[in-house]
């Protein structure tokens, strides 16, 4: 029997008087599963996505608490750059 399952947890937080969105989601259909970690603030939106294992699986079956479980996926994401602009190199005379 295939396990259908699908969980979205949502946090919002105030960083440097910026709010920052954060969205972590996960959905497994037919024995194969995909977490999927989200960031939105000001500069735009970060996403991550990466398939689950079988043993994730098998603990989400059994409802068991797995700490760092988006750990992998948050760490991957990087801050959004600004535009670089490129500056005239000074010619010494």
């Amino acid at each position: 029997m295939s396990i259908q399952f699908h969980s979205v947890q949502m946090h919002e937080t105030l960083k440097n008087g910026e709010l920052v969105r954060e969205r972590q989601s996960v959905d497994i259909a037919n024995g194969k599963g995909t977490k999927t970690f989200e960031v939105s603030d000001r500069q735009g939106t970060r996403r991550k996505t990466k398939k689950l294992t079988k043993q994730e699986i098998l603990n989400i079956k059994k409802k068991k608490f797995m700490p760092g479980f988006f750990s992998d996926c948050k760490n991957c994401l990087r801050p959004i750059m600004g535009k670089r602009t490129q500056t005239k190199k000074k010619r010494g005379h």
